[in-house]
């Protein structure tokens, strides 16, 4: 966000959320992609996802709640309520409620995953 010059701000709020836990990493993803729906809904892409810069995406479903970062690659996929951070390569899996790192590789059918950055799978 800073590196677009977008405003950060802070706020008070009630109640605490542990940003360690992987389920409650989605459900904010969740919760900025209602808030800031990217993407006209189209036949590949929900309404609330988000696919970054020069992803190459081929017969694949980028589903509801789905953010994937900067240069990565999607093939024969389907994704869902997943975060898929920069530079990862994902191919013959459905991908569901998952956090998947940095330059990840993940093929042959994986399902749902939480893998650290420079994970193969």
């Amino acid at each position: 966000m800073l590196n677009r010059k977008e405003q950060v701000v802070t706020y008070r709020v009630d109640g605490w959320l542990d940003c360690g836990k992987p389920e409650t990493i989605l459900e904010t993803n969740q919760y900025l992609l209602k808030k800031f729906p990217i993407n006209k809904k189209s036949e590949l892409y929900h309404k609330y996802s988000f696919v970054g810069k020069n992803c190459q995406i081929s017969n694949s479903i980028i589903g509801e709640f789905t953010s994937i970062g900067n240069n990565c690659t999607i093939i024969n996929s389907v994704i869902n309520n997943s975060i898929i951070e920069n530079n990862s390569y994902i191919e013959n899996s459905v991908i569901k409620d998952s956090i998947i790192g940095e330059n990840v590789i993940v093929k042959n059918n994986a399902q749902i995953l939480n893998l650290g950055d420079y994970s193969e799978c």
